[in-house]
């Protein structure tokens, strides 16, 4: 007997060769991601589906069951015995509505395969196919299951699988891997996991009924029959007609005060989400489209996509002035904007290089970053680039020091770095700056520098850090601190 199984096995493998093995997957709207099979001219999932939501986004309802269910006309899912796991390792069961509903139940680009492509499916696997006669239940159906006697490769307790049968056993060659994930009845019961796979067609058969597949651990084809709408069955997805899809655009304004992501090509009413980032010292203000009018205020804005391209434009406004009023304050640069939420940046001389972010050189403990004024050209003149801090109110009696790490390039070609103080104006052009620090020698390597503020107790002040050279050195500045000076 064994001998006979063995070689029936190895006739099936070695003879049906007609089926290509899909490589890639489809995922559904709530990201789940299933295998597809490609089986004769068709597409076909290799995994139940598990959505709980339309393709345009909106919720399909969970029943609870009972009289909930048997009376509802709208489309519902339930798992096996209300058991999360079930719905995880053998899918969702599915009324018929859900399968009919105009809002799209499997993935843009796939649908619930009719009757007839059920039919394909069965000739296909067994052209000899009459009725319910036929092996196509043996080529479908999962190899796991309880002593299988493929052996121990597949012989498993363990669910997913399907009940024990010494002769009807699923040999999958299809890799279809149905597995057998039972029904819930329209009087409110459970049945059958583990020994029926019961899956619809979008074909009804009556205003009640509509036709499906069946599997069974102890048969070896698949059957055809007619249940009530209001059952609960897996669903095995198709691929349809190739889908046209639209392009979203997304653009971000004023430039660089903000990101935004979730652009790309989507099918007509799939849900798609966008998202908006404010960068550092800005806030998200609205999504418009591209006439200025507002579609949403929310930063995640989700909504189905149009049958036509379109942009989004995200719009941000600045955040009020920051004031530095609580000590210590730090600022290590580690930001995506620059200069930092109050800290501004003048270039007055030398349009060449100015002050910007930097990766070359950081201080920062976990940090990757530091302020940066590289050296321009001789050809280019003298450069002067101011990096003045947000306003800083310096309490009364307080005892207040500046703290700050530099690091310097090209040693040998120094020109001047500089510490300025302005108790009036954050802008040098004003004239208000007094220069309160500067150095004659500077180091290839991070140098800690410690400036007193006492003189400056009581009074709102800016500090500037001044760059100036002509095809000299470059200066890295990076973990500024204002805080009490250390006993």
């Amino acid at each position: 007997m064994k001998k006979l199984q063995v070689l029936f096995l190895l006739a099936i493998f070695f003879s049906f060769d007609l089926i290509v093995i899909g490589q890639t997957t489809v995922t559904d709207i709530d990201g789940n991601v299933y295998p597809i099979v490609v089986i004769g001219e068709q597409e076909w999932m290799a995994e139940n589906l598990r959505t709980g939501r339309y393709v345009n986004g909106e919720v399909i309802p969970e029943s609870s069951g009972g009289e909930n269910w048997v009376n509802t006309l709208d489309g519902a899912w339930i798992v096996y015995d209300h058991d999360a796991q079930n719905g995880s390792l053998y899918g969702k069961l599915y009324n018929w509505y859900a399968v009919n509903d105009l809002r799209g139940l499997c993935p843009a680009g796939w649908r619930v395969p009719t009757d007839e492509e059920w039919h394909e499916l069965t000739l296909f696997l067994d052209a000899e196919t009459w009725g319910n006669n036929n092996n196509a239940g043996t080529l479908l159906k999962s190899r796991r299951q309880v002593n299988s006697p493929l052996g121990d490769a597949f012989a498993t307790t363990e669910h997913p699988r399907w009940d024990a049968h010494d002769q009807r056993y699923g040999t999958d060659e299809s890799d279809f891997g149905a597995m057998p994930a039972g029904n819930y009845t329209t009087t409110g019961g459970f049945l059958h996991k583990g020994s029926y796979g019961y899956f619809w067609s979008a074909t009804e058969s009556s205003d009640e009924y509509a036709y499906t597949r069946v599997l069974m651990h102890s048969h070896k084809g698949m059957s055809r029959s007619a249940y009530a709408k209001n059952t609960g069955l897996s669903v095995r997805c198709i691929k349809g007609d190739e889908v046209t899809t639209y392009n979203l655009t997304l653009q971000v304004e004023p430039e660089g005060w903000g990101v935004v992501s979730g652009e790309g090509n989507f099918p007509a009413v799939q849900q798609t989400t966008v998202t908006a980032t404010p960068a550092e010292g800005y806030a998200f203000s609205s999504w418009t489209d591209t006439e200025g009018n507002i579609v949403s205020s929310s930063a995640e804005y989700t909504f189905a996509m149009p049958a036509e391209d379109i942009t989004l434009v995200a719009l941000f406004e600045a955040e009020p002035p920051f004031v530095v009023t609580s000590f210590p304050w730090t600022e290590d640069f580690e930001g995506s904007v620059f200069p930092p939420n109050g800290w501004q940046s003048y270039n007055l001389k030398g349009a060449f290089m100015q002050w910007e972010l930097s990766s070359a050189q950081n201080h920062s403990p976990m940090g990757s970053q530091s302020a940066f004024h590289n050296y321009g050209p001789a050809f280019d003149g003298m450069q002067e680039g101011w990096l003045v801090t947000p306003e800083i109110i310096v309490p009364e009696n307080s005892n207040l020091e500046l703290t700050f790490w530099s690091y310097n390039s090209w040693p040998a070609w120094y020109y001047n770095n500089s510490v300025w103080v302005s108790t009036a104006s954050a802008d040098p052009e004003d004239g208000d700056f007094v220069q309160i620090w500067t150095t004659s020698t500077v180091e290839s390597s991070w140098v800690k520098t410690v400036v007193n503020l006492q003189d400056f107790a009581g009074q709102s002040i800016f500090l500037a850090f001044r760059y100036e050279g002509q095809d000299s050195h470059s200066w890295f500045l990076d973990d500024v601190s204002v805080g009490e000076t250390e006993e």
